[in-house]
């Protein structure tokens, strides 16, 4: 599990530790829901305590309401999570988390397959006729079994 945005919470377990005026009472008792369910689904953070995530527009503090939290199994895939600044958009005052994760991902071999444009179409009707000559008559057909060797003759 992944769980990245702006949580609007601050609590010293991310915030810089020298930003105690966001460590009010009614700022702890909003963050216990947060840490509550951090705690429930045994997530760790994957952006590194004190690294602010948005500079005030009017103020120019920085602080860390974003955050980016994470199942153990996913931290071990997470090569990066970082603040990028230089890619904060216009009229914002939240810096964009770039996140790398790199995923196994098994390499699946193509299975060959018929190039009919280069099929001699004479010789192929000639063969099919051949072989459709020497299969077993028509029947009907009333289980799988019968199906199966059916599609095989007819293969």
């Amino acid at each position: 599990m992944l769980w990245a945005g702006d949580f609007n919470r601050h609590h010293p377990l991310w915030d810089r530790d020298e930003d105690v005026r966001l460590f009010t009472q009614q700022a702890n008792r909003f963050a216990e829901g947060l840490i509550g369910l951090i705690a429930t689904y045994g997530l760790v953070m994957a952006l590194p305590k004190g690294i602010p995530t948005l500079r005030h527009m009017v103020t120019g503090r920085y602080s860390r309401p974003d955050n980016v939290f994470s199942t153990v199994g996913i931290s071990d895939l997470i090569t990066s999570c970082e603040v990028v600044p230089s890619l904060r958009p216009t009229s914002t005052d939240h810096f964009p988390i770039a996140t790398n994760i790199q995923l196994p991902q098994e390499r699946v071999v193509n299975p060959l397959s018929f190039n009919f444009r280069e099929v001699d179409w004479d010789d192929f009707r000639k063969s099919l006729k051949d072989r459709l000559g020497t299969a077993p008559f028509p029947q009907h057909i009333t289980n799988q079994e019968q199906l199966a060797l059916s599609v095989g003759a007819l293969t």
